[in-house]
């Protein structure tokens, strides 16, 4: 099988179809079953919990989309839910925001708060 980064909506509902299954079913039938390696199996299990977290957190706060293959956050809520409510009430007024923008917004409300950020340098 090849690599394949599964979303959350995917692993979710692989997970829901590992549930349904007999407790005495073992990995290789589920691999027939899902379609999916071992190794992503083994993997969806052990991180059951989290993933179910993850799952509720952005369902019940609806800060992003769950058809992200990756978790993305900042280093600092904070400053999340204050780029988050700018970028609303920006973006309903019809302004284009440029990452540069986002950039110098987001350290002027980490300096507001009392934080610092560092950037990394992105070469396009």
């Amino acid at each position: 099988m090849s690599h394949k980064d599964l979303t959350l909506i995917e692993k979710i509902s692989n997970l829901n179809k590992i549930k349904a299954q007999p407790h005495f079913s073992g990995l290789r039938e589920l691999e027939k079953i899902i379609g999916t390696s071992k190794s992503v199996l083994s993997r969806l299990k052990n991180n059951k919990k989290a993933i179910q977290k993850q799952w509720e957190k952005l369902n019940y706060n609806k800060i992003a989309p769950v058809n992200r293959k990756r978790k993305r956050e900042g280093k600092d809520p904070e400053v999340d839910k204050a780029m988050n409510e700018w970028f609303s009430a920006v973006t309903e007024r019809g302004v284009h925001i440029s990452g540069p923008m986002l950039q110098q917004k987001a350290e002027f409300f980490a300096e507001t708060i009392g934080h610092a950020i560092s950037w990394r340098k992105i070469k396009c």
